[in-house]
């Protein structure tokens, strides 16, 4: 074996493993999310956060020595901040209104409790940098740097600084975000009460980071501000309940009593549904309606030149683009990469066409703020005719394909049942 396949094949394996220890991570931190009544974009609201917050910091200052190993560690290990909300009672973690003194000194524990969660694993892998990180954030993300935090009084550079980050960037979205005992600030409001002291004293650095990056997580969050986020999930709901009418209970899909399974079925990063989705409810239809294929055009470029961060942004933005143009009844799938499925039920041709075109010219007037500005589009295959998924999956693709030739283009085939043929415009 040569060198350098070895080579492909040890990087390949570490790419694996660390995208599986995300997941599962994803996985655990939205489980303990939806059982607090949040929905889990709570947990990539952190992330997003604090990757900003830590890039940052170490733009203004070296003073911490963070690599960027570092702060991919503690961007990963902030998803745990919440994990120790499994042992607080529901009638106390979920009560609408406010909380008594000694309801709070319950909330309280559970930075101690999650702290102690990891610190009772096996002693291997306490050692491990993820764990160690992670049960620094547990324990001490609701510390305060004046020493007013809870639960040991750390104060100023006492507390590690992950947990710093992971305070600020938890105290951010919790204002921005509605809760079931309050509304959601807005972008400005929450700022203003952040820097006036109102929720605690930050580090300073800190704070400035947070102003030089606001117009950044104003961009990037508010399209899931906390209204759209509950109708968004709420429509994740509905979408799966029709799906469930639609497909004459052929499949069993999650209903919305049954939250926990919903969590396997959506794409942690654009929060649309995912592969296995598509997989377990539509791939064994014989009964579909109507089908697209998106493709962003040139998304190998932007990975290859501006990095993956970059590329998870147009992800991320097309996927909301995408939703913004679907009915309640439409079901979008993360089909893989860069590639978007479409599943439509009972919809006119005409309409079907105009939804793809508005698809196309919606992304194609999206802007993505830089540096470096990108201007973004897509090629979609479309297909129309009552078939199998298999067929109809088949037709889309192979439309996508011809729409890539010149790409920003859509192509439809309209199938005709009775005689077999295609009629493509």
């Amino acid at each position: 074996m040569h060198g350098s396949s070895l080579e492909e094949i040890i990087t390949e394996q570490f790419y694996e493993q660390e995208k599986n220890n995300k997941l599962m991570i994803s996985i655990l931190s939205h489980i303990v999310e939806f059982r607090n009544g949040e929905s889990g974009r709570h947990v990539l609201h952190v992330n997003t956060i604090t990757k900003y917050l830590l890039k940052q910091l170490v733009r203004r200052t070296d003073k911490y020595h963070l690599s960027k190993p570092d702060i991919n560690l503690i961007t990963i290990a902030s998803s745990l901040h919440d994990i120790g909300k499994i042992a607080i009672p529901d009638a106390i973690l979920n009560k609408p209104g406010r909380l008594t003194a000694e309801e709070f000194e319950v909330i309280k524990t559970h930075s101690v409790v999650g702290a102690d969660m990891l610190l009772n694993l096996p002693v291997e892998r306490q050692e491990a940098p993820l764990v160690k990180i992670a049960t620094e954030i547990c324990r001490w993300h609701h510390e305060r740097y004046d020493g007013n935090g809870y639960p040991d009084g750390l104060k100023g550079e006492e507390i590690p600084i992950a947990a710093q980050v992971v305070a600020l960037a938890d105290v951010y979205d919790a204002l921005t975000s509605e809760r079931c005992y309050k509304k959601a600030y807005s972008h400005e409001e929450a700022l203003k009460m952040i820097l006036e002291g109102q929720c605690g004293a930050f580090n300073p650095t800190l704070l400035l980071c947070l102003q030089e990056i606001a117009d950044t997580l104003e961009s990037e969050l508010m399209d899931t501000s906390s209204e759209q986020e509950t109708k968004s999930i709420q429509d994740v709901r509905d979408i799966i309940d029709y799906d469930r009418l639609f497909l004459n209970e052929k499949r069993t899909c999650p209903s919305r009593g049954q939250q926990r399974p919903q969590l396997l079925y959506i794409d942690s990063l654009t929060n649309v549904y995912n592969r296995r989705y598509y997989d377990e409810f539509f791939q064994g239809a014989d009964d579909m309606q109507a089908m697209a294929v998106i493709d962003v055009d040139d998304f190998k470029h932007i990975n290859d030149n501006y990095g993956h961060d970059t590329g998870d942004i147009v992800l991320q933005s097309i996927a909301r683009t995408v939703l913004s143009c679907m009915r309640k009844t439409d079901a979008v799938v993360r089909y893989g990469g860069d590639e978007f499925v479409i599943v439509f039920y009972n919809i006119p041709a005409d309409v079907f066409e105009k939804k793809l075109e508005k698809i196309r010219y919606s992304i194609d007037s999206l802007i993505i703020n830089g540096p470096p500005e990108l201007h973004m589009s897509v090629s979609i295959g479309g297909a129309y005719g009552i078939g199998t998924a298999k067929k109809l999956f088949k037709v889309a693709d192979d439309m996508m394909y011809q729409s890539k030739n010149t790409k920003n283009k859509v192509t439809i085939c309209f199938l005709n049942e009775k005689s077999g043929s295609k009629d493509n415009i």
